[in-house]
């Protein structure tokens, strides 16, 4: 039971230090157009469309939409005081920007998904209209996508027909095709260099290769409940998703009792991404697999952090439990573990 309450608390120290330090550089503009550097606080795209915390040596102020007329991080996103009118809705948000220009292109995290927007006005900006309805046919439901997205574009793109074609093979706005689109637009209406794209390049490619030394203090293998594994896991970002989750996966592999033992887990994982610290969590499934046969599927929760050694090698640093079994032969299948190893990055 103690080791279990450590792992918790170790997850819990992991939790509190990203809820508290993740400044990033960065500045915001005030409503007169003063522009003042300082530090924001880093957060997910829902919430960054919320509110901003911004300090400086004189300043520590939580912002809300309209109190400022936007925010930016340095090398990173670009946000604007709007108003967000969707069908169902009018919300003000901090929009993130995409692409400036006579017609301007946002994005909006909300709870229900990704949307984007177009200006209307220059404080209002209006949803790109889609939606997925279930439709059923002989007794059998289907999804289908709506085509409200290819109307509506063509008609706020009136003037420049030459991008219908490219409009109508719209299957369902994105971020890619429509900042594509919006930048064609201005480079055929008002001649290149005319609008900016504030879209940040994204990796197309980001993992990681970590070699691990895993030490237990409780397992159902050995006598005396300690054992000692090596191996290596390997981390794959989800692309397109949080900069910050990703596919975590490996194998791990001991010699107790003279026989092969082997370790599989298949985990979701959450690195924050500081200057210096990398706190992270992980949970998802585990398999134990012996050269006898034997196979057990568990839960597989941890926390940790990294500490940066490099621009792009980490000391890793964490404790992970089993918790319980999915099998109906084993009982229980418990562990406990601390982990050191080496976390190498691999960007393109």
């Amino acid at each position: 039971m103690m080791k279990h309450i450590l792992l918790l608390l170790a997850i819990s120290f992991t939790i509190n230090i990203c809820a508290q330090t993740d400044f990033r550089n960065g500045k915001i503009v005030t409503t007169q157009g003063d522009t003042i550097s300082g530090e924001l606080l880093y957060q997910e795209d829902a919430k960054n469309a919320k509110e901003i915390r911004f300090k400086t040596a004189a300043i520590d102020s939580l912002f809300h939409p309209f109190e400022i007329s936007g925010y930016s991080f340095d090398n990173g996103k670009h946000y604007v005081s709007k108003v967000f009118l969707s069908a169902t809705d009018t919300t003000e948000i901090f929009a993130e920007y995409l692409v400036q220009g006579d017609k301007d292109l946002f994005y909006y995290r909300s709870k229900s998904g990704f949307q984007y927007a177009l200006s209307v006005s220059d404080k209002e900006i209006r949803e790109i209209p889609y939606e997925v309805k279930a439709v059923e046919v002989d007794g059998v439901t289907y999804q289908k996508e709506t085509k409200l997205h290819i109307g509506y574009l063509k008609s706020y793109f009136s003037d420049c027909p030459s991008l219908f074609p490219e409009i109508e093979q719209l299957k369902a706005p994105d971020r890619k095709s429509l900042i594509s689109l919006t930048k064609k637009y201005h480079d055929i209406t008002c001649g290149e260099g005319t609008c900016i794209v504030y879209e940040r390049q994204k990796y197309r490619f980001r993992m990681a290769i970590e070699p691990i030394y895993s030490y237990y203090l409780k397992n159902n293998i050995t006598e005396d409940g300690s054992l000692s594994a090596i191996g290596g896991h390997l981390y794959f970002w989800i692309p397109n998703s949080s900069e910050k989750l990703f596919i975590k996966t490996g194998l791990l592999f001991a010699q107790p009792k003279g026989f092969n033992y082997y370790q599989i887990p298949f985990q979701i994982s959450y690195v924050f991404d500081y200057n210096r610290l990398r706190p992270k969590f992980d949970a998802g499934v585990n398999w134990h697999i012996n050269d006898e046969g034997g196979v057990v599927l568990t839960t597989l929760v941890g926390g940790g952090c990294l500490v940066k050694l490099t621009n792009w090698m980490y000391a890793d640093f964490d404790v992970s439990s089993d918790l319980f079994t999915f099998s109906y032969e084993t009982e229980f299948f418990i562990t406990f573990a601390l982990r050191a190893g080496l976390y190498f990055t691999i960007n393109n």
